[in-house]
């Protein structure tokens, strides 16, 4: 399913045996490269760490003209530092440059979009999305990127980021009752006169968030 400039084709036709070349998807090259870094540590081959290599490096090449326009693609950050944490990459040094850079993008096209005024109920949040998923996806990425760039200035807002994004995730969470722990779709949802679609609670509502806090923990606890 891999082309050979290291795209995808994103879904295959069983029904006709054919794969279907009008799909495309943001995220599904990302999941494949990360879930190929996984099968490398049951089962080391070679083939599986050069097929998800390939796969960022031909995301990073693709999106180099993209500049602050370019989607965020949290799952392509989670592989990217997985493929820097796994033994004999094979990643040149330029390879490695690309990688960064196109994590420093990432980063640069988020950054500057969260709300950080002291004292506005929304600061942690961003301007232009008060989604709580959609929040922690991105802040899952952060601190991915944290691990990936060798820029300290930008490591250091990475940081300030995600402390002020686990902040407002934290005061939007559900405090009580049978929905306690949870986390709804909008932090609009504590609102009197908010909409009941700001209160559901979706499972990837809750997983994305827990990832992105467990992971932070983890960055926090490695810089004591």
């Amino acid at each position: 399913m891999q082309n050979e400039d290291g795209s995808f084709v994103a879904k295959y036709d069983v029904t006709k045996g054919q794969k279907d070349k009008e799909f495309e998807s943001l995220y599904y090259p990302g999941e494949v490269a990360y879930g190929l870094l996984f099968l490398n540590e049951v089962d080391p081959q070679k083939k599986w760490v050069d097929c998800a290599k390939k796969a960022l490096m031909y995301l990073a090449y693709s999106r180099k003209d993209s500049g602050l326009k370019v989607p965020f693609d949290h799952w392509a950050m989670l592989a990217t530092r997985k493929l820097f944490e796994t033994p004999d990459n094979g990643l040149t040094a330029v390879e490695k440059i690309w990688l960064q850079r196109h994590a420093e993008q990432m980063a640069y096209s988020k950054i500057d979009t969260q709300i950080v005024d002291d004292g506005h109920v929304y600061q942690g949040g961003l301007f232009d999305n008060l989604r709580l998923c959609s929040l922690g996806t991105i802040m899952e990425g952060f601190v991915a990127i944290y691990y990936i760039t060798d820029d300290v200035q930008l490591k250091q807002r990475v940081y300030n980021f995600l402390k002020r994004g686990t902040a407002f995730l934290s005061r939007y969470q559900v405090k009580e009752g049978a929905m306690q722990g949870g986390i709804p779709t909008t932090a609009y949802w504590c609102l009197t006169n908010s909409l009941e679609s700001t209160k559901v609670i979706r499972i990837d509502n809750v997983q994305h968030v827990i990832s992105a806090w467990i992971t932070f923990v983890e960055l926090q606890n490695s810089l004591k």
